[in-house]
C-alpha cells in the first residue's frame, strides 16, 4: 500500500468517531489544487484574506500547488501532504518521505482534532452559561430601572463567536461586541468569547446595556451620558469619550445624584421618594421632553437636577 493511501485510510479512521458525534465538518480531498500564501504559508483556498495589505488585489504571494492529500476540519486545522516529491517546496505543505514520518504526522493530527473536540464541548457549555448570564443581567437591570420594565428579557438576541470581529474595517482580536440594528431585527454579537470569561461577561454587560436602552427608546450610543453612567454602575467599560453636551449632562447627573443622596439621609420624605427622583434624573440625561413616553418624567428630572445643583452651589 502506498504512503498516500495509508494517509487517507488513517485520516478516515481518525475522523470517523468524530463524525458520529457530530463534532464538525471534515473535508478530505486527493490530488487537489490549493492556493498558498508564500508570506505566511497558509492555505488560502477558501480564505478571503481580509486584513492583508493585498486584499482585493492581484496578490504576488499567491501560489497554486497540487497536493496529494488535503484535509480541513472546517475550522483551524488544515493539512496538506505530498508524498515522495522533493520538487514540491512550499511553506505550509508537508512532504512525507517514509512511514515513520507518516505515523508521526497522523499522531499529531489525531491529538489536535481530539483537543478541538474537547474545546467544542467546552464552548457549548460556556455558550449556555453566557446566555444565562445575559438574561440574568438583563433581568437585574429591569428590576432596578423603571424605564426597562417593558423590555422582554426572556429572549436576548445574542450570538457568541469564538473568532475575531471587525472594528473600523480592520480585524480586531480583542474580546469585544456590537449591537447590530436592522429595522425590527436586533442582534448582539460578542467576539473572542473563549479567551477570558470575566472580560466576556464585561462585554456582555456592555452590549446588553446598549440593547436595553435602545429597546426602551432612550439614548443608547457609546458617547452618551446615560450609557457612561450605567456602564460605570455595572462595570461595563464605557470606552468612548463623550461629546461636550453629553459630558455636561453626565457631570450634572453625578453632582445631582451625590446631592440627592446626602439630602435624603435622615429625611423620611426624601428617602421614600429617592427611587422615583433617581429614575427621573436618569431620564433627564437619557431622554428629552419631546419623548411621548418619558417626556414628563424627563422634565421633572431636569427640574430636580437644577434644584439639587443649585443647592450644592449655594451651600
Amino acid at each position: 500500500m502506498s504512503l498516500k493511501q495509508e494517509c487517507i485510510d488513517m485520516i478516515n479512521l481518525i475522523i470517523e468517531p468524530l463524525r458520529k458525534n457530530d463534532y464538525g465538518f471534515y473535508d478530505l480531498e486527493t490530488d487537489s489544487i490549493r492556493d498558498f500564501c508564500e508570506k505566511t504559508g497558509e492555505d488560502i483556498t477558501y480564505s478571503d484574506c481580509q486584513g492583508c495589505e493585498n486584499y482585493g488585489k492581484d496578490c504576488p504571494y499567491k501560489k497554486m500547488v497540487q497536493v496529494d492529500v488535503s484535509f480541513w476540519d472546517g475550522a483551524d486545522c488544515q493539512r496538506n501532504y505530498v508524498f515522495g516529491r522533493s520538487s514540491v517546496k512550499c511553506q505550509g505543505i508537508c512532504s512525507i518521505k517514509n512511514r515513520k514520518q507518516l505515523m508521526s504526522e497522523m499522531a499529531e493530527l489525531k491529538s489536535e482534532l481530539e483537543s478541538y473536540k474537547d474545546w467544542c464541548a467546552e464552548f457549548g457549555t460556556r455558550y449556555d452559561d453566557y446566555l444565562d448570564y445575559a438574561k440574568e443581567f438583563a433581568e437585574k437591570l429591569k428590576e432596578k430601572y423603571l424605564f426597562f420594565t417593558l423590555v422582554n428579557t426572556e429572549i436576548i438576541p445574542i450570538i457568541f463567536h469564538t473568532d475575531y470581529g471587525m472594528r473600523d474595517g480592520k480585524i480586531d482580536y480583542r474580546t469585544q461586541g456590537n449591537l447590530h440594528i436592522v429595522e425590527n431585527q436586533n442582534v448582539i454579537n460578542v467576539f473572542c468569547c473563549m479567551r477570558d470569561v470575566e472580560e466576556t461577561k464585561r462585554t456582555i454587560r456592555h452590549e446588553v446595556l446598549h440593547y436595553m436602552l435602545y429597546i426602551s427608546g432612550l439614548k443608547h450610543k457609546d458617547n452618551t451620558a446615560i450609557f457612561h453612567y450605567l456602564c460605570e454602575e455595572h462595570d461595563a467599560n464605557a470606552y468612548m469619550k463623550m461629546e461636550n453636551v453629553e459630558q455636561e449632562l453626565y457631570d450634572q447627573l453625578i453632582s445631582g445624584l451625590g446631592a440627592l443622596k446626602n439630602l435624603s439621609n435622615g429625611q423620611k420624605n426624601l428617602e421614600e421618594n429617592y427611587t422615583s427622583n433617581y429614575i427621573c434624573m436618569l431620564l433627564a440625561v437619557g431622554s428629552d421632553e419631546e419623548n411621548s413616553l418619558y417626556g414628563d418624567l424627563c422634565k421633572n428630572g431636569k427640574e430636580i437636577l437644577q434644584l439639587l445643583n443649585l443647592k450644592k452651589m449655594v451651600g
